[in-house]
């Protein structure tokens, strides 16, 4: 099992990274437009490195973070199939490390926990990572065979990871 979980954590990482790398091309160079960039005060003082990042790597990050969502909610609506409930842990859980590894690649420089602990940017960013970690230590207790544990563990790490999404859709 343990080795099914690398193997997802490569794909998840080796797959979009595909579509990041193009020959020497930046990707737009637009603003990415969201509530993260335009969240309160302090939160970003600059857009000029995120527009150097280009905008694929942004996106990259978006949609691994939308797809360990969904695949964390097919993974705990599935445990009849324990095939389907498998790859959809396994893939959630390397597609949430993914989302943080790009977050913090982006957004890393922008962090200032100075601006106040729980400001919008910094509750993304940290619920997001307590989350993706919550849903890794479900895969492990599983592996390791604590079936009756873990499910609790890999739900607590998709709500966490659904609000860190919402929190950058409704100001709370």
């Amino acid at each position: 099992m343990r080795r099914n979980l690398i193997i997802c954590l490569l794909l998840a990482g080796l797959l979009p990274a595909g579509l990041v790398a193009q020959k020497g091309k930046l990707a737009e160079t637009r603003t990415y437009d969201t509530a993260f960039l335009g969240a309160s005060e302090g939160a970003i003082p600059s857009f000029t490195s995120l527009q150097e990042t280009g905008c694929r790597l942004m996106r990259v990050h978006k949609i691994s973070g939308y797809g360990a969502l969904l695949l964390g909610g097919v993974a705990a609506f599935s445990s009849g199939s324990k095939s389907l409930h498998y790859a959809a842990a396994y893939t959630a859980t390397g597609l949430g490390v993914l989302a943080c590894v790009t977050g913090f690649k982006i957004y890393g420089p922008h962090i200032q926990l100075n601006a106040g602990l729980f400001n919008q940017a910094n509750r993304h960013w940290m619920l997001g990572t307590l989350g993706a970690a919550l849903c890794a230590a479900a895969v492990i207790s599983a592996d390791n065979g604590n079936l009756g544990g873990h499910s609790g563990l890999g739900v607590g790490g998709g709500v966490l990871m659904t609000v860190s999404v919402l929190n950058l859709k409704i100001s709370f």
